[in-house]
């Protein structure tokens, strides 16, 4: 018999940019709160209940699934960077317990961040993003990324296309992207289309891995003074955390929890 395919995600963007929503998108139903995930780290482990649709959203015929009908898909859904409401070592020291899930730092690692961005203008804080995520993880996290931009339906209704977005990108900040780039709209209410959205985010993640070597665990910083190396490869204790697993029906949500110290 197949091994069951497994598909070990995280989520990293901006407040507000539609990280838990994609993250919902990716697991078929909402399972991410934004006010939870706002916060702290937020992992849900859930095997797929139905077959994926073709990537093709209009096709209405029934096609072959993409992926098997019992494919496991974990996505850690993370605080929003340059959240003006969080201290940027509260979000960095989060960031940073990534790594202590043990499917994470024992089991081959992470199989592609998603990049979330909102369709919108280009703007200064967009490219900090960028080069925030390559100071967390590393120079060269955007080689293990997909860019999952956010608001198509938006871009619709005002008679653009994604193709035309993305030709207009500034040549730095295609430079800095990840080279797989998807648009989706997380308020569809066709299942199918919905479906085919989830199925076309999972293949991005099949093509990337074929490409790619998995994300391994890298050292992020405790204190955002940055005094370790982002390339430098470790694990981190788990003196400041602990794991509270909650079962919820075929869910598994992990969540963490500060010790009281």
């Amino acid at each position: 018999m197949a091994s069951r395919k497994w598909y070990k995600l995280v989520l990293i963007g901006r407040k507000g940019d539609g990280k838990s929503a994609t993250g919902n998108t990716v697991l078929g139903e909402p399972l991410f709160q934004p006010s939870v995930s706002a916060n702290s780290l937020v992992c849900v482990d859930k095997t797929s209940d139905h077959p994926l649709t073709s990537s093709n959203a209009k096709a209405k015929t029934s096609q072959p699934p993409l992926t098997s009908s019992n494919a496991k898909v974990t996505v850690i859904d993370t605080p929003g960077l340059f959240n003006t409401d969080i201290d940027k070592k509260d979000i960095e020291s989060e960031l940073s317990k990534i790594f202590d899930f043990e499917f994470i730092a024992k089991d081959g690692g992470i199989d592609a961040f998603l990049f979330v961005l909102r369709i919108g203008r280009f703007t200064a804080e967009l490219r900090n993003t960028i080069k925030y995520c390559q100071e967390l993880f590393g120079t060269d996290v955007m080689k293990y990324s997909i860019c999952v931009f956010t608001g198509l339906d938006d871009l619709e209704f005002d008679g653009d296309n994604f193709q035309d977005y993305i030709a207009q990108l500034p040549e730095d900040i295609a430079a800095m992207l990840p080279k797989i780039r998807l648009s989706i709209n997380n308020r569809a209410k066709d299942d199918l289309v919905m479906q085919a959205q989830r199925a076309a985010i999972l293949q991005a993640v099949d093509t990337h891995r074929n490409s790619t070597k998995k994300y391994t665990y890298r050292k992020l910083p405790r204190e955002s003074s940055m005094k370790c190396k982002p390339d430098t490869k470790d694990v981190f204790g788990k003196h400041c955390t602990e794991i509270t697993p909650t079962i919820a029906g075929p869910v598994t949500l992990l969540s963490y929890k500060k010790q009281e110290l």
